[in-house]
């Protein structure tokens, strides 16, 4: 009956085991999951700047082809345009 009883035993532990590995890897995997989502917030902050620079810069150049009053205006309505283009692709 020992016998029996040791083989369950070592079956159990072998399990647990198992579970063991499994929770590691999981936890590894759950790491791995946090720092790309980090990664791509990263990214689209860095894509929704670019834009709203870029669409500054294109709005000052446009509006002060309309006068120096239209430098700063066209500067800020750039800057809108290029940070929701940003956003939406």
């Amino acid at each position: 009956m020992s016998g029996l009883i040791n083989t369950g035993i070592d079956y159990q532990n072998r399990a647990l085991s198992g579970f063991v590995r499994e929770s590691a890897e999981q936890n590894e995997i759950d790491s791995a999951n946090k720092e790309l989502d980090s990664a791509r917030k990263a990214q689209k902050t860095q894509m929704a700047v670019t834009g709203t620079t870029s669409g500054a810069m294109v709005g000052a150049y446009v509006g002060a082809e309309y006068g120096s009053v239209g430098g700063p205006w066209g500067a800020v309505i750039g800057a809108g345009l290029g940070y929701l283009f940003s956003q939406l692709f």
